[in-house]
């Protein structure tokens, strides 16, 4: 995240490990941020299909140690068959250093921990967008439905009701003849 926003303003900042990353790179300011990424990484810089740069991204998702070794090698120096006809032609033969394809290599491994599907990530934004605004335009309303999703959990009851007091929302206390089962609004306060 440091990286992402220290590129984007001015972009000017933005170092590539290799050149050819620059079209696949650009518009996240030279950082890896989606799976789709690495896979037209492997793809172009290493040759890779598109359903064998599926499994390379399955196999980092899924921090598969012995196959990330093994899709290492291949994706540096290719494949070949028992014939020697190249399956994988690897970063080397496509015209990238191996120093550069190590690096490359190593980037995708380490953001892989915290890779993200661009679909799925444009799905959490649209309901993070949604839910920042009934935050901050209902907020009482949205809290009291944060506060009825987490009844029973005695952690996470009193975080809530710590936040509403921040964000100056009142929290009034039962009453046997306003309160209902859950917490509701009555005159902007939550009870």
């Amino acid at each position: 995240i440091p990286r992402y926003i220290k590129n984007k303003l001015p972009p000017d900042h933005i170092e590539y490990t290799h050149p050819a990353l620059e079209p696949i790179l650009n518009v996240t300011y030279g950082c890896m941020v989606y799976q789709e990424q690495v896979m037209q990484i492997v793809r172009d810089l290493g040759g890779y299909s598109l359903g064998r740069a599926d499994l390379v991204r399955r196999a980092m998702g899924k921090k598969k140690l012995d196959v990330m070794a093994k899709e290492r090698e291949i994706f540096i120096h290719g494949q070949v068959d028992e014939e020697g006809n190249v399956v994988v032609p690897g970063c080397v033969r496509n015209g990238i250093d191996e120093q550069s394809a190590n690096k490359i290599f190593d980037e995708m491994a380490e953001f892989a921990k915290y890779a993200f599907n661009k679909s799925h990530a444009a799905a959490y934004a649209v309901v993070s967008y949604r839910t920042a605004y009934l935050k901050a335009y209902y907020k009482e309303e949205f809290m009291a439905a944060t506060l009825n999703s987490f009844l029973g959990n005695l952690d996470k009851v009193p975080e809530y009701i710590d936040e509403c007091r921040r964000m100056g929302i009142e929290i009034l206390k039962p009453d046997i003849n306003e309160s209902a089962t859950r917490f509701t609004v009555h005159n902007n306060k939550i009870r």
